[in-house]
This record gives C-alpha cells, sequence and structure tokens, in this order.
C-alpha cells in the first residue's frame, strides 16, 4: 500500500528536503552532500510526499504530521539549512498527507490525506492568518424613501460603531509607531513601511462518503479547473474546484487500494494504478474504462502519460516501469532500474528498496526519468524501448541511456521544464548509528 512510501529513516532527526536540477550533460554524481545548494531541515519531520511547482520556484511537501510545508527556492538558493516559507495546518488525526499536486497558476496547491480529505489551498493569501482579502469596514446602510425614520437606539448604536472605529484607529497608529521587539519581523526597515504576511488559507475542503479511507493520491487537470483523486476505497473519482461534492466515479479496480492518478494531455482521460497489478485508462465523460493495461507482477504504485498522450508508463512495486501504447493497449517494453549493473551506484543503495516515486517524460516524450528509493535517477530512451520491442531478435527489456546516483537523498519528484531541464526534489536520509558491543 502508498503508506509503505513513509520511510522510518528519522530516527536521527528527521527528513531533510533537497531540490537539484540537472541536465543530459551533467556528471554521474549530481549529489555532494558539502556543497548541496538547497537543503531544507526540520526535526522530527517525515516526508511522504514533494512536488514542484510547475515553474520551478516553490517546493510543496507532505508531511507525516498533517502538515504541508511550502518551500521557495528562489529564497534558499544561498545556502542550506532554510526553514518553510509557509506552513498549511488543517488535516485532522494529525495523519499524514500522502500527496500534493500544484494547479498550472503556481498558486493553487492540493492535498490529500490520510483523514479522508482533500484540501484546496491558496498559498498567496495575504494576512496574518491567511486573509483572502483586506478587511475593511463596511459603511452603514443608507435610508431609502419609504422607509421609516430611524429611532433614537438605532442613532444612538450608529454613534457607538462610530466611535470604536475612531478607538481602533488610533490604536493601530500607536501600534506603527511603537519599537516592541514583537512587532518587527525580518527584513523590516522602517516603522511606517506596511507588514506583509503570505501564509496561505484554505479554500475548500472535499470528502468522499467513506471518510475514514484515506486518500493516496490527487491530481490537477491541466486546465486548473476539474481534478482527480485516488484513494483506499477501491475507486477514484473527479471533482470540479467549486464543488465539494465528486461529479464522476470510477469504478472498476478488483482491489481496496487505487494507489495513483493522472491526467490525459487532452484532459478527457485519466489513468490510474492499483494493488490489482493493473492500470486502468478512464473516459471522464462516460466514467467507463477505455484501456486496462496489464501485465504486472505487483502492484502499480505511479503512472505517468507522455506529451503526446500516446504511451503510458507504470511503475510497479517489484521495481520495474511497464511502458504501454494507448493506442494499442498493448506492452511495447519493460524497464528494470534495479538490473541495471552498468550504472554507478550510489553509498545509500539497497538491494530491497524497489519502490519507484517519480517519473517524468521529457517535452518531446522521446525521454523517461524515473527516480527511486535506491537514491539514483535513471533516463531511457523511449524510442530505443519500442524499437527493442518491434524487433523480435531483441529483449523486450532496455537499459537506460545515463544514470545520476546520489549519496542519500530519495528521489520524490521529477519534473521537465519548458526547455528540456530535469528538475529533481527528494529527501536525504541521515544514516543511523548502530553501536555494536
Amino acid at each position: 500500500a502508498p503508506v509503505s512510501l513513509v520511510n522510518d529513516l528519522n530516527k536521527t532527526g528527521g527528513d531533510v528536503l533537497e531540490a537539484r536540477n540537472t541536465t543530459h550533460s551533467a556528471s554521474s554524481s549530481w549529489d555532494t552532500i558539502s556543497g548541496a545548494p538547497s537543503v531544507w531541515e526540520e526535526p522530527g519531520m517525515g516526508i511522504c510526499a514533494a512536488r514542484a511547482s510547475t515553474l520551478g520556484e516553490c517546493v510543496a511537501a507532505g508531511c507525516d504530521d498533517a502538515a504541508v510545508r511550502i518551500y521557495n527556492l528562489e529564497s534558499s538558493s544561498g545556502g542550506g539549512g532554510g526553514e518553510p516559507c509557509q506552513v498549511l495546518l488543517g488535516h485532522k488525526e494529525g495523519l499524514p498527507v500522502f500527496d500534493v499536486d500544484w494547479n498550472r497558476n503556481g498558486r493553487n496547491l492540493l492535498s490529500a490525506g490520510g483523514d479522508g480529505t482533500i484540501r484546496l489551498w491558496d498559498t498567496m493569501a495575504v494576512g496574518p492568518f491567511g486573509e483572502l482579502t483586506t478587511p475593511k469596514d463596511d459603511p452603514p446602510p443608507s435610508s431609502k424613501g419609504g422607509e421609516k425614520k430611524k429611532t433614537q437606539k438605532g442613532a444612538a448604536q450608529q454613534q457607538q460603531q462610530q466611535q470604536s472605529k475612531a478607538i481602533r484607529k488610533e490604536k493601530t497608529e500607536d501600534l506603527s509607531e511603537t519599537t516592541n521587539t514583537d512587532m518587527v519581523v525580518p527584513g523590516w526597515r522602517s516603522s511606517t513601511e506596511p507588514v506583509t504576511y503570505t501564509s496561505g488559507a484554505a479554500l475548500a475542503v472535499y470528502q468522499t462518503k467513506h471518510s475514514d479511507r484515506p486518500i493516496w493520491s490527487v491530481s490537477f487537470a491541466p486546465c486548473g479547473y476539474y481534478f482527480c483523486s485516488a484513494g483506499a476505497d477501491a475507486s477514484a473519482r473527479l471533482w470540479t474546484t467549486d464543488r465539494i461534492e465528486p461529479i464522476r466515479l470510477f469504478s472498476g479496480h478488483t482491489s481496496g487500494n487505487v494507489n495513483c492518478i493522472e491526467w490525459h494531455p487532452n484532459a478527457s482521460y485519466v489513468v490510474t494504478g492499483g494493488d490489482d497489478k493493473t492500470a486502468r485508462l478512464w473516459d471522464i465523460h462516460s466514467g467507463q474504462t477505455v484501456r486496462l493495461l496489464s501485465g504486472c507482477r505487483a502492484g502499480v504504485n505511479k503512472v505517468q502519460i507522455s506529451p503526446g498522450g500516446r504511451y503510458c508508463a507504470g511503475a510497479d512495486y517489484s521495481g520495474a516501469i511497464h511502458l504501454w501504447d494507448l493506442g494499442s493497449g498493448k506492452k511495447v517494453s519493460v524497464l528494470h532500474p534495479m538490473d541495471d549493473e552498468s550504472a554507478p551506484v550510489s553509498s545509500f543503495y539497497v538491494r530491497d528498496q524497489t519502490t519507484v516515486h517519480a517519473m517524468s517524460f521529457s517535452t518531446g516524450g522521446d525521454c523517461l526519468a524515473v527516480g527511486s528509493d535506491d537514491c539514483t535517477v535513471r533516463l531511457w530512451d523511449v524510442r530505443t524501448a519500442v524499437a527493442a520491442r518491434n524487433n523480435a531478435k531483441e529483449s523486450l527489456q532496455t537499459r537506460p541511456v545515463k544514470a545520476f546516483p546520489t549519496r542519500r537523498t530519495v528521489v520524490m519528484d521529477l519534473q521537465y521544464t519548458k526547455r528540456n531541464l530535469l528538475l529533481a526534489v527528494g529527501k536525504y536520509t541521515s544514516p543511523v548509528v548502530v553501536n555494536y558491543q
């Protein structure tokens, strides 16, 4: 089940979130802890999911303490040890946040929690408590013709309101002139300069009828108005941001857990992966399965569709990545990261850790990047994999063309930018010291 994504790796103080960006021409080892440009650490925090925004400016991390933390890449590029710029609280019962996903605008964020809820956040809301708008004193309603004249009691109430407004105004002026250190924030230059807080705000809460079942995955549609979720009730759902109830139910997986969900580029289909060892392509208009993608040895925990919409990659819990042609529904290749003996092996490589956390197709769809628990990012040539399948003399399995091992960074998210740069986000796992007697 997706709960296995939460590793017990914070015995020495917690997980560290790390962000990198690399290209195909980068060196084979891109993780040197002494020179890490962006490392964030908070004691006692475990990271369940991480996702970089579309523009690559922020990273959202779903944590095991029911909180969502936002990190700013621009403010942390000068050195490590930075703290999150925002901490979004709202998920209940202290259960982990299993998945997060950004909208294309880089402002709205979805989070899927173990409490069975999906929450929509505005990460750019301004105010000490995340107010969406600046509160203003509304003027008293004016009297219209035909209405009765105001009574003496109403006039007294109006006068009292005006007096309270004047008192509040005097208090505000006094606070702006005070030199108390509690009112000073980092970067505050002048007492007359207004202080602006960007603390985020919860816009909506979405909940299924099975409120006791966790939500494993959530995904925004390319248009941003629709989104989908997958959970532990053997189904997936289609939602809109302005309705708290789902508008479509995708039911067909024969296992209890639907682990992942992703959108097709044309926004008319979604693909899901479940513990029944299959991935399914759904039509969002009819709610029916249009492609059954089978052939996996274990449950599917991650799916990704190429930008052109032709191929679908699915990773199962055995560590294998299956590549299907969505036009025919047939498998065209099988990629095995753990069977790659020629690739360099990281110092934190563990043979039994085969869970794939992140996959991303390049802009042209000819390259597939995969990040897994062995702390390595691998690149496959999709065209070579398809050609190997068409040639009967060659094996169905292909090897990666490039590998980028890390020391102890488990890759949680991979994204290709418009310039075809690969952005990787992961959690640095501190080694556990064992004392032998």
